[in-house]
C-alpha cells in the first residue's frame, strides 16, 4: 500500500511518498515495512530516496518516520 504525507518539523515542510508493508521485510528500512520511500523538501526536490536498498535513512528522515511509528 502506498501513503503520501506531509510533516512539518519545525518551520519545513516535508512531503513523503512511501510503500508500506503489512508486515516487516528483509527489503524494509532497516528491515522494517517501508520498502520504498521518497522524501522531498518545500522545493518539491527529493532529499531523500529509498528503493528495496540504499543509504540508510538520515536524522531527518528518521525523524519523517517517527512521525508515524506505523511505517516503521
Amino acid at each position: 500500500m502506498w501513503e503520501n504525507k506531509k510533516v512539518f518539523i519545525g518551520n519545513k515542510e516535508y512531503v513523503f511518498e512511501a510503500k508500506v508493508y503489512d508486515f516487516p521485510s528483509m527489503f524494509g528500512i532497516e528491515n522494517g515495512r517501508v520498502s520504498k520511500l521518497c522524501v522531498y523538501d518545500e522545493r518539491g526536490k527529493i532529499i531523500y530516496s529509498y528503493d528495496r536498498g540504499g543509504e540508510l535513512p538520515s536524522k531527518i528522515i528518521k525523524k519523517v518516520l517517527e512521525i508515524w511509528p506505523h511505517l516503521y
